[in-house]
């Protein structure tokens, strides 16, 4: 049986959660734009370097995220079967 009140509080809590990480995100955002357009000043061949970089960040993080992504599915799934503990 599914205690409600929990429930309540740990919905609440990942909303929380959801709101700071989405302004921890917005935040790192504008950063990064700013930041951008300072080396790009300095730097015409930033554009292309940083591509580059981006490509092969992308590839070494990907098993990570591949991971990640695979147990949050799992997480969804198990719920949505309403298969509760």
């Amino acid at each position: 049986m599914i205690n409600e009140p929990h429930l309540k509080d740990a919905l609440i809590s990942l909303a929380k959660a959801y709101k700071l990480s989405a302004e921890i995100e917005a935040a790192q955002a504008v950063e990064i734009g700013v930041l951008r357009e300072t080396v790009r000043a300095l730097d015409p061949t930033f554009s292309e370097n940083f591509d580059h970089r981006k490509k092969e960040a992308i590839t070494r993080t990907a098993p990570q995220f591949a991971v990640l992504l695979e147990k949050s599915e799992k997480i969804i799934r198990i719920l949505e079967s309403d298969y509760i503990c």
